[in-house]
């Protein structure tokens, strides 16, 4: 592992890894769509600021359930502002239990999500966006695409799993589905049921394929 730089606060140390999966672009993937300057920003499932990492932003907030990641941002990060939520991840938070609350006067321009919902039960999904959308004029999501199969057949093959036969399994999901080994969850959305229900926008990503931002599709719901 390789360490950019480590910050101690009370005697506890905070890392910042150089290598995968903590520096990949977030902010060029959203802005395939559109620019993002003039916008407050909630970034949903922050991770260790990677949305702000290459080009500072002038009003973010980051949200993750990771409390370490949240002290270690507070440090890394003092001048924007990092809330945590102990909420439930069968990959990330095991023993969370506390469902999404945002204050109630809180409200952002765009809240984006990136590798966030491709690791939720799509049913515990509408909850979560649900709240989003009180918030947040609009939410910017990436996704794990049906549609998709080189990103489909990588996990597939990362995690041991016959890719033929689960697609054949839910080939005529109209949903998606999900994809669970012991700790591990993925999900794969249906492009087009994305626009039936959210009224979502769909773009096909124009990141390079062999970096982790050219695997996920981009699902913009306005309100």
């Amino acid at each position: 592992m390789s360490i950019s730089k480590i910050y101690s606060k009370q005697g506890d140390l905070y890392y910042e890894d150089t290598d995968y999966p903590y520096t990949y672009d977030v902010r060029a993937f959203f802005e395939q769509y559109m620019p993002l300057d003039k916008f407050s920003i909630l970034d949903f499932g922050c991770n260790t600021g990677n949305f702000i990492k290459f080009r500072d932003h002038k009003n973010y907030t980051g949200i993750d359930i990771q409390k370490h990641i949240i002290e270690h941002n507070k440090i890394a990060y003092p001048q924007h502002t990092w809330l945590h939520y102990n909420g439930y991840s069968r990959m990330y938070n095991p023993e969370g239990t506390e469902k999404l609350r945002l204050s109630e006067n809180d409200r952002y321009d765009v809240c984006l999500a990136f590798s966030v919902f491709t690791h939720i039960p799509i049913t515990e999904q509408i909850e979560i966006i649900d709240v989003l959308k009180k918030h947040c004029k609009t939410i910017m999501m990436s996704f794990n695409s049906t549609s998709d199969t080189f990103h489909y057949e990588n996990i597939c093959s990362l995690v041991g799993i016959d890719a033929h036969n689960i697609r054949r399994r839910y080939e005529n999901n109209g949903t998606g589905f999900c994809i669970q080994k012991k700790n591990k969850l993925w999900t794969f959305h249906n492009p087009e049921h994305l626009k039936k229900y959210f009224g979502a926008h769909i773009i096909e990503t124009t990141m390079e394929k062999d970096e982790i931002t050219g695997h996920q599709w981009l699902a913009v719901i306005n309100n």
